[in-house]
């Protein structure tokens, strides 16, 4: 995911360990969330690799306040490609053995 891709955004935690990308998708009355979290912590050598597997949350265009969750849950299949740096490319069975 890129910042400059419409509809993707990055979220830091109050700490600056992680970063949360979030990519938004309408689909007929709905829009899905998906994100993946990475470690952004420069003193950690995991810096870079993702730290939680993907997530995806469906809510109602028409439910925007308060923010109900129609549906969440962890995809069958996703993979991580880092395009700077090959080895922190990961997919969700390698990630679940590490």
């Amino acid at each position: 995911m890129d910042e400059e891709t419409s509809n993707v955004q990055m979220e830091y935690d109050d700490h600056d360990f992680e970063i949360t990308w979030i990519k938004r998708i309408r689909h007929k009355g709905r829009y899905i969330e998906l994100s993946i979290v990475i470690n952004d912590d420069a003193y950690d050598p995991d810096e870079g690799k993702v730290v939680a597997s993907a997530w995806v949350c469906v809510y109602s265009l028409k439910d925007r306040l308060p923010r109900d969750i129609i549906d969440q849950f962890e995809p069958d299949q996703w993979s991580y490609i880092d395009e700077s740096d090959d080895s922190r490319n990961v997919s969700k069975e390698i990630f679940y053995k590490a």
